[in-house]
């Protein structure tokens, strides 16, 4: 993991146990971002924290590594749980303005997918208006990010508890808005939600979707992840994909769905041949399903 010292602007590299503490620097990206290769460079004239050490994902990641990419997004909520505060920039919202509130709720990080998990990871989260004003902590606005996001007021705030109980589907609702410039990093950026781990395929489309509800199923007894409407009208849509969803947009109307565990019935299996599922119709009957 590289972090930047932000009294001399060098960057360090940790490992595991190394890492000390740290604080994540967040915003929407630009078309004059910072990379790794700019930063080693020189270009470092950016606004950041006053002194310490931080992580941003423009220039603390080298992009043109494959393997450190597939390793950086899989670790990415991690990274974040494991920072002692995330401070958010957001460069579309001024406070002194008259209607900074209704900028807030349209600013462009809260339609971002990949900031998605970071109103939750960090320990703290700080926003900052376009001239570093503090705005408020997450707590703070907690009424007002769930509104704009549909994470429950609860979970901001820091009710862990209910998160490992909130379903899958009602976890994937809070994906059903966002975007992504690229088609799988709406799978990709979902891992960390759902403590999933799994290779990076750029190329592979909408199957990357496809590939992280198998995980799920795979490390989940959670069948809501099979609670989802269709968003598309088309016959390859609605029958292409059989019990699994296309996008993440699919999960619009779940927001509500509550997990039902069962331990009774066999584990649901993916194989070469489909999702398979078993549910018992009677005391004494089973229904096994492959699609």
């Amino acid at each position: 993991m590289r972090l930047i010292n932000t009294t001399t602007l060098e960057l360090h590299t940790f490992y595991n146990r190394t890492i000390p503490r740290y604080a994540t620097l967040s915003h929407c990206w630009a078309e004059d971002e910072v990379s790794l290769e700019d930063f080693n460079a020189g270009a470092r004239d950016k606004a950041g924290i006053r002194s310490g050490l931080a992580w941003v994902d423009t220039c603390c990641i080298d992009k043109s590594s494959s393997a450190e990419l597939s390793e950086s997004i899989n670790s990415m909520y991690v990274w974040y749980q494991k920072s002692v505060a995330s401070y958010v920039f957001l460069e579309d919202v001024d406070i002194e303005g008259a209607g900074w509130m209704q900028d807030f709720a349209d600013a462009r990080w809260f339609t971002r997918g990949w900031t998605l998990q970071e109103p939750l990871a960090p320990l703290s989260v700080r926003f900052f208006d376009k001239n570093l004003q503090f705005i408020d902590t997450r707590e703070g606005l907690a009424k007002d990010i769930s509104r704009i996001t549909r994470i429950p007021e609860t979970l901001l705030c820091g009710m862990w508890s209910e998160y490992r109980t909130t379903s899958v589907a009602c976890r994937m609702s809070w994906a059903s808005h966002w975007q992504t410039t690229r088609e799988e990093d709406m799978a990709y950026c979902l891992l960390g939600l759902f403590d999933v781990n799994m290779p990076l395929l750029y190329g592979e489309g909408k199957k990357a979707f496809r590939r992280l509800q198998e995980h799920i199923i795979s490390s989940s007894t959670d069948d809501s992840v099979f609670a989802w409407i269709s968003s598309e009208a088309s016959d390859e849509v609605i029958h292409g994909d059989g019990l699994l969803a296309c996008a993440p947009k699919d999960f619009a109307h779940s927001g509500n769905i509550v997990s039902l565990v069962s331990t009774a019935r066999p584990p649901t299996t993916v194989t070469n041949k489909g999702v398979q599922v078993h549910y018992a119709i009677t005391g004494k009957h089973d229904l096994r399903l492959t699609l």
